[in-house]
């Protein structure tokens, strides 16, 4: 890449917290104000997933307070930040954000891989059943500010380029529990989704990493896989090999029927939309989103025309999920995996 997209390596230096710990105790809106919700107590669980989506797409929030994770190639700050949207003013929640690697694309931090994990659940999960916590490409102001003060801008501008993901709150990160899943139908649907999801992105992190979290309302037992960059063979080029304990196969041996019907509809057409995550083009000093086009190359993940930069799945990660999608409805088809109708009575999970 040229003089335009050079990114400046990410030394961290705030302190601290553990890997993928929760953040620090700093208020945040309660979720009947999230979820504008009255009935929703202070530990009930909710994600109005679309709108904070398109909060953090619209980049109308300030950072008001800061945290990082110990030191490591990827490491991410945990942020507050407040919404300065007039219709949404004075919401607060924590995210995740990881600066993005020199190239943009290593082993263990791939912006496009987490963008290509939050969009390939769209396929066959509702909005109530998302698995992995909203995802966006943001580039973060910083403009002299103290808390921010370690992250490097990207190129020529006054901003750091990076993956933003929302951060669950009322959350634990013990996900596997089979004895629940005897007794409790709607935990034991959203450990399905989890395990489907996984196996399609070839999930290649950890178990015993604080990857995956349960939310802690009972009657909302949300499943969440975070940090999604060791997924869609990212293992190919990587020096280390992880152990068993990755998520890469299936762990349970039922699929809510909900999903099930989706995931049977989906084709390699619908797949293509991955192949295009994000297009940034920078114009002067600053980086501007534009309206996403066909792929540059499709042999690339990472891609640059001029003044355009161009994020997506290549060809050939695009088969391999498609081959896992098929190897799933097979797996339906022949009654190798279980297909359980949806629990009565499922509360509403914004």
């Amino acid at each position: 890449m040229n003089s335009y997209w050079q990114l400046a390596a990410f030394t961290g230096g705030l302190a601290v917290m553990g890997c993928h710990a929760s953040p620090p105790d700093w208020p945040l809106s309660s979720p009947s104000e999230l979820c504008r919700d009255p009935t929703l107590a202070e530990d009930d669980f909710c994600l109005p997933a679309a709108r904070i989506e398109r909060w953090l797409k619209s980049g109308h929030f300030v950072v008001t307070h800061a945290a990082v994770t110990k030191t490591g190639s990827a490491a991410s700050y945990k942020l507050r930040v407040r919404l300065t949207d007039p219709k949404a003013r004075d919401i607060s929640f924590s995210v995740r954000f990881k600066p993005a690697p020199d190239d943009l694309d290593n082993f263990d931090n791939s912006p496009r891989r987490e963008l290509a994990a939050y969009q390939l659940q769209k396929l066959f999960l509702d909005e109530d059943d998302y698995v992995v916590p909203p995802t966006v490409l943001h580039c973060i102001a910083l403009e002299d500010d103290d808390m921010l003060d370690n992250l490097q801008p990207f190129g020529d501008t006054g901003c750091a380029l990076g993956v933003m993901a929302y951060w669950p709150d009322n959350v634990i990160d013990h996900v596997l529990d089979e004895a629940r899943a005897v007794r409790d139908q709607r935990y034991r649907e959203h450990l399905g989704d989890l395990d489907a999801f996984s196996v399609l992105v070839g999930q290649q992190d950890r178990l015993g990493r604080a990857n995956f979290l349960l939310a802690t309302d009972r009657e909302r037992p949300r499943i969440f896989s975070v940090d999604n960059g060791l997924s869609l063979d990212a293992r190919v080029n990587q020096p280390i090999r992880f152990s068993s304990t990755a998520w890469t196969d299936r762990r349970v041996e039922w699929m809510a029927e909900r999903m099930a019907k989706r995931l049977r509809n989906v084709r390699r057409h619908d797949l293509e939309k991955l192949s295009v995550l994000a297009q940034l083009e920078l114009r002067r000093d600053k980086i501007v989103s534009v309206v996403e086009t066909a792929p540059i190359d499709r042999h690339q993940g990472v891609r640059k025309k001029g003044r355009v930069l161009q994020l997506g799945l290549t060809a050939k990660e695009i088969t391999v999920i498609s081959s896992h999608v098929g190897a799933l409805a097979e797996s339906i088809d022949s009654g190798d995996l279980r297909v359980a109708r949806q629990s009565g009575g499922k509360p509403k999970q914004r």
